[in-house]
């Protein structure tokens, strides 16, 4: 009984190999296509970054340092959606930015220039 059990068990475990060819080296190449979106009829960023910026320096008046910090913004921004495509927002920033750059680079020139008298 011990050898038939034996046998059986043998029989089975060599016969119980693949029967289909198996190869090693199988080398599979996978293609993804990637289209890049189309940005040419949406707003520039750059321009509505330059306007926000510009707006936001003449409502901060009283406030000269920050008034100039973004104004500058503003006239960088307006630079950089000028090189782009052109649209009315980055002209108006730029403009603006460029007005208020100089009301506040002058008030805070007079500032620290008339500082300690």
């Amino acid at each position: 009984m011990k050898k038939l059990l034996l046998l059986t068990l043998i029989t089975f475990l060599n016969v119980s190999y693949a029967s289909f060819p198996v190869s090693e080296n199988v080398q599979t190449e996978v293609v993804e296509t990637i289209e890049s979106p189309n940005y040419a009829n949406s707003p520039s960023i750059w321009g509505i970054l330059s306007l926000s910026f510009a707006l936001l320096s003449v409502f901060l008046l009283p406030n000269f340092f920050i008034m100039l910090m973004f104004s500058l913004l503003a006239v960088i921004f307006g630079i950089i959606g000028l090189t782009n495509k052109v649209n009315w927002t980055e002209i108006v920033g730029l403009i603006l930015g460029v007005l208020m750059t100089i009301i506040s680079a002058s008030i805070v020139g007079l500032f620290l220039l008339f500082r300690g008298a």
